[in-house]
């Protein structure tokens, strides 16, 4: 396919592929949940303690992977970056095919 038909879609989702990283599936939530400690005053008032975590669906049942404070930004981004390229691919899907599909003939 030469350059000049590439659809402006799929000149976009290039572009992505080479500049995101990571690249994650799945949802960051914050849960809160009772500590095991007998006298937390936390726990007490009904506030509980909060955990931040990756949720990830795999076949069919959701898993739930704790997320150290380190990391909960770098997997943001990922989950972020999985989502624009996931709109990107879906943009340029029928703009391509378009464009790969060869001309139509004339009826005689």
């Amino acid at each position: 396919m030469s350059p000049a038909r590439t659809p402006p879609s799929v000149v976009t989702l290039r572009r992505l592929l080479a500049t995101l990283w990571p690249v994650l599936d799945g949802s960051v939530v914050v849960l809160r949940r009772p500590c095991t400690r007998p006298r937390c005053r936390r726990c007490a008032s009904g506030a509980k303690h909060p955990a931040t975590y990756l949720s990830l669906s795999r076949a069919g049942k959701t898993e739930l992977v704790y997320l150290p404070a380190a990391l909960v930004r770098p997997v943001g981004r990922g989950v972020a970056n999985y989502r624009r390229l996931l709109h990107a691919i879906v943009t340029a899907t029928r703009p391509w095919v378009e464009a790969h599909k060869p001309p139509r003939r004339r009826p005689r």
